[in-house]
């Protein structure tokens, strides 16, 4: 959830410059046909034909006038769709059906214009479906039953303890029901009733991050028992029959382990 909620902030943040690229990407692509059918460009062998001139034109004009912000987004979205249509209509024209690089062209206006109608798609409202979706208010008290679950993944894999800010944002979110429903009436007790669950929430905190400095000097006491107790110390001159007991490589194999 915390990942798809950044995604979903991202594209909301960029939702305008993509449409904006989008759309000159496409018109462009428009007045680059419109122009290679007037015949005009001297690598060109094509015949001036008047009528796709204009056509590919009148396209491009109407690429240009599409508004995400005065369109409706369903609006938007059937303009797409019958650009798109437009676009599979010419093809079956011999002057474009022949033409592989005006085929590439009309594919490649056709993927910009899917990716519009997904950019047009992108909504704000989605954010809060999202949020009333995976509200987690109900599970307050089932919480704590999960915290020897999360202290196992820990002792683990403790670089997992970084998916942990999801759970504590998420935990933190809990908040909002009651302060919401207590500012609602204006009652006097949002401050004792934002302090209690506060207190509560930095206790879950408390009691699901303990088995971090647990581990961590756990980790520390297996490797000080295996530095004076399992290694043994290399004399400075030693016989080449003796290096193979001396190297220990199980147990440096067990503190490269630890140390890593």
């Amino acid at each position: 959830e915390y990942q798809l909620n950044e995604i979903l902030k991202n594209l909301l943040a960029e939702k305008k410059h993509a449409w904006t690229e989008g759309r000159a990407s496409a018109a462009n692509r428009m007045y680059e046909l419109s122009e290679y059918f007037a015949g005009s460009q001297s690598l060109s062998r094509v015949k001036r034909d008047e009528n796709m001139m204009r056509w590919f034109a009148t396209l491009g004009n109407k690429v240009e006038e599409l508004n995400l912000e005065e369109d409706h987004a369903t609006a938007s979205g059937r303009k797409l769709q019958s650009l798109i249509a437009a676009l599979n209509d010419v093809e079956q024209y011999e002057a474009i059906d022949a033409n592989a690089q005006i085929k590439i062209y009309l594919n490649e206006s056709r993927d910009i214009f899917q990716m519009m109608i997904r950019t047009v798609n992108i909504k704000s409202e989605v954010l809060n479906i999202l949020e009333n979706i995976s509200d987690l208010s109900y599970a307050w008290q089932t919480l704590v039953d999960y915290t020897p679950v999360f202290h196992e993944r820990i002792r683990k894999d403790p670089q997992s303890v970084v998916l942990l800010r999801a759970t504590f944002q998420k935990a933190a979110s809990i908040l909002d029901v009651p302060l919401v429903r207590v500012n609602s009436i204006d009652s006097p007790d949002a401050v004792s009733v934002a302090e209690y669950y506060s207190a509560e929430l930095v206790e879950f905190v408390r009691l699901v991050l303990e088995v971090v400095p647990v581990s961590v000097f756990g980790v520390l006491s297996k490797i000080v028992t295996i530095q004076t107790g399992r290694m043994v110390a290399i004399p400075s001159r030693l016989e080449g029959k003796d290096m193979k007991d001396y190297a220990q490589l199980d147990v440096r194999f067990d503190l490269a382990k630890l140390t890593h």
